[in-house]
């Protein structure tokens, strides 16, 4: 029965492990993902912009 809880505390503690891992990983790529989205973002100029200033009226 000992050797029972001992399988499950070592099963918890890398199924722990994986998660923060997997965690880690998670967070990393969504940095990249949001880095990316920031780059395009200031790349690209809003249309607001880039459209023509509306004519002054006479």
């Amino acid at each position: 029965m000992q050797n029972e809880g001992a399988i499950t505390a070592i099963t918890a503690k890398r199924l722990t492990l994986a998660l923060c891992a997997a965690g880690v990983i998670g967070g990393a790529v969504g940095a990249v993902a949001v880095n990316h989205n920031n780059a395009t973002a200031q790349a690209t100029p809003p249309a607001a912009a880039t459209a023509a200033a509306p004519a002054a009226p006479v």
